[in-house]
C-alpha cells in the first residue's frame, strides 16, 4: 500500500515524496494531470485496502488481546500534558486544527475526526487508519483543484520601527505543527522557531509504558509514532 502510494505522488508531483512541491501560497508548479477519475479510484482503493486489513487484524482474538489494554494513556493524562494528534484523539480528545482553526482547503469543509475510548494501543492503531481513510476522502475532494501558487518571490520589508512577526500552522500526521517568524526592524529574519507536535507528545511513552511488561515497550511506543528528529528541533 505505501507503494502504491508513493506511485501516486510520483505521478502527481514527480517525486516520490512529494518534495519541491509545496511552496508560498499554494504549488511550486501544477499537479501533472491524470485521467478522469483515476485520482479517486487510486484514493478509495487504498482507503479500502486499509480498511480490510485493520478489519481482518482485529477478527484475530490473538492480536486483539495483544493491543487491547496495552500502553493505556487516559484522557486525563493526555488533556493535562497537552498531548497532539493522533495519541490524543485516541485517547478521546477533540483535537484537530482543520477543524478548530480551519485553514487553506480546510475552510468550510467537514473534517471527521475519529477518537477512541481507552487510549490504549489498538485505539492508536484503529484512529490512525481511521484517519488515513479520512485523507483519501479529503484529497479526493481538493486535490484536483489545487493548482500553482503566487510568484515565489518574497520581498524584504522596508526598515520599520517595530519588529513584526507571525504564527503559521497545520495539522501535520502528529498532530499541531507550528512556524514562528519574527523579523527585525530592518526586515531581515531575526528569529524562527519551529514547534514539531512530538516535543509536546514525547512525555506519551513514559506513560504509555507504566504497568506493562518489557516487551510491551515497542508496542507501545511505535503505536506513538514520534520523530526523533522533530523532538530534537
Amino acid at each position: 500500500l505505501r507503494e502504491r502510494a508513493y506511485e501516486l505522488l510520483r505521478s502527481l508531483t514527480g517525486s516520490r515524496l512529494g518534495r519541491s512541491i509545496v511552496g508560498v501560497g499554494g504549488l511550486r508548479r501544477p499537479l501533472a494531470p491524470m485521467a478522469p477519475g483515476e485520482l479517486t479510484e487510486t484514493l478509495s482503493a487504498l482507503s479500502s485496502a486499509i480498511q480490510q486489513i485493520l478489519g481482518d487484524l482485529l477478527d484475530k482474538s490473538s492480536v486483539v488481546d495483544r493491543l487491547k489494554g496495552t500502553g493505556v494513556i487516559p484522557w486525563w493524562t493526555a488533556e493535562m500534558l497537552h498531548f497532539l494528534g493522533p495519541t490524543a484523539r485516541a485517547s478521546g480528545l477533540r483535537i484537530d486544527l482543520r477543524v478548530d482553526r480551519p485553514y487553506g482547503p480546510y475552510r468550510g469543509r467537514e473534517v471527521r475526526v475519529p477518537r477512541g475510548l481507552d487510549g490504549d494501543v489498538k485505539d492508536r492503531l484503529t484512529v490512525k487508519v481511521l484517519e488515513i481513510v479520512e485523507a483519501c476522502r479529503l484529497a479526493s475532494g481538493f486535490v484536483p483543484s489545487l493548482g500553482a501558487g503566487p510568484e515565489h518571490r518574497i520581498s524584504v520589508p522596508a526598515a520599520r520601527s517595530d519588529a513584526p512577526a507571525g504564527l503559521g500552522w497545520v495539522e501535520s500526521p502528529r498532530g499541531e505543527f507550528l512556524v514562528y517568524v519574527q523579523l527585525g526592524a530592518d526586515g531581515t529574519l531575526q528569529r524562527v522557531h519551529v514547534r514539531d507536535p512530538s516535543f509536546l507528545t514525547w512525555p506519551a511513552i513514559e506513560y504509555a509504558v507504566r504497568g506493562n511488561v518489557v516487551p510491551d515497550f515497542p508496542l507501545c511506543n511505535k503505536s506513538l509514532n514520534l520523530s526523533y528528529s522533530g523532538y530534537d528541533r
